[in-house]
């Protein structure tokens, strides 16, 4: 990931094979947090000039400067994400509930409790009042 951006931004002063590999332990022993896909996104946009541009210097600072705005974005992401918020269910007032049949068993249920009482003796509602 290191090689590659190194390769793409083309800065005038850059990284040799060996600050490459310094920079690459650098940024794992520095944010230890970060994912490897957060690290790759993060070399992406150094390419694509979300971090500014490097003109002149492209260095193991200059790396260590995108990924610490990238921890602090993830940060207040995540932060946003584990908000507390209060959950409340239910209604006050039950006359609002209306029952919707969501298979056939519910709807036949539903209609025989519209034409019988709720009772187990299974007498029409029409013959109790009579």
């Amino acid at each position: 990931m290191v090689h590659n951006t190194v390769k793409f931004v083309d800065a005038k002063k850059t990284l040799d094979e060996a600050g490459m590999i310094l920079t690459a332990e650098a940024i794992v022993r520095e944010n230890p947090t970060l994912t490897l896909e957060e690290i790759l996104l993060t070399c992406q946009g150094m390419c694509l000039g979300k971090f500014g541009k490097f003109y002149e210097r492209l260095k193991a600072q200059e790396f260590l400067e995108c990924l610490n705005q990238t921890e602090a974005n993830r940060a207040d992401f995540l932060e946003q994400m584990h908000r507390h918020k209060d959950i409340t269910r239910g209604v006050t007032d039950v006359s609002q509930i209306k029952h919707t049949p969501q298979s056939m068993n519910d709807l036949l249920r539903k209609r025989w409790f519209d034409k019988f009482e709720r009772t187990t003796t299974g007498k029409p509602k029409d013959d109790e009042q009579s």
